[in-house]
């Protein structure tokens, strides 16, 4: 699969496709969100932000590059 093609799934489907088929590589700590970062094949990146005081996912934001977890380390 594609970014474009994740892109264009439904936000149910998108979420699925990361849990079964992404791999987990990371996760971040914000000052109000937690971030777990997922590689998946067609070499592109998920970041799923969850709010820590609700306990609930609030984001998700696919990109190519990882560049920038490289810098949070």
């Amino acid at each position: 699969m594609t970014l474009y093609e994740f892109n264009a799934l439904p936000d149910e489907r998108q979420l699925v496709h990361v849990f079964d088929d992404g791999t987990f590589l990371a996760r971040h700590w914000g000052e109000e969100d937690g971030i777990n970062l997922y590689h998946l094949l067609g070499n592109f990146f998920i970041e799923l932000y969850y709010d820590t005081h609700v306990n609930e996912l609030v984001r998700l934001r696919s990109f190519r590059s990882a560049g920038r977890w490289r810098t949070m380390r």
